[in-house]
């Protein structure tokens, strides 16, 4: 019998998320795979071990650095569907909206 696929249940505490947040407003080349010849995948790596150090010692799950590499990605991309599935939903002309809002934290990973 096959079990029906789970959503994945993107958890994080708020004061981890504010810091990874603050973190990808400062260090731009963090968020993604792009590098540059200033900025190498083995300073990059680094910066990961030393950002998951951080949230690590404020306390909750400890996670290891692909751990905190996947939660912020799958944090990025429901915060980016949303905003997508809400554009679409107020292009259609649909009334008030009684779901969630984006946070300001929210809204700084957009831009």
């Amino acid at each position: 019998m096959d079990l029906p696929k789970l959503k994945g249940n993107i958890r994080i505490r708020l004061n981890q998320f504010e810091i990874v947040v603050e973190t990808m407003g400062k260090n731009p080349f963090l968020n993604g795979n792009k590098l540059a010849s200033f900025y190498t995948a083995f300073q990059r790596n680094d910066d990961w071990k030393t950002l998951t150090e951080k949230l690590n010692s404020t306390g909750g799950a400890v996670k290891n650095v692909r751990a905190r590499q996947k939660c912020w990605t799958d944090k990025k991309g429901e915060v980016k569907k949303y905003n997508i599935l809400e554009a679409a939903r107020m292009k259609t002309g649909g009334g008030s909206n009684n779901e969630k809002h984006s946070s300001a934290l929210e809204e700084r990973i957009l831009y």
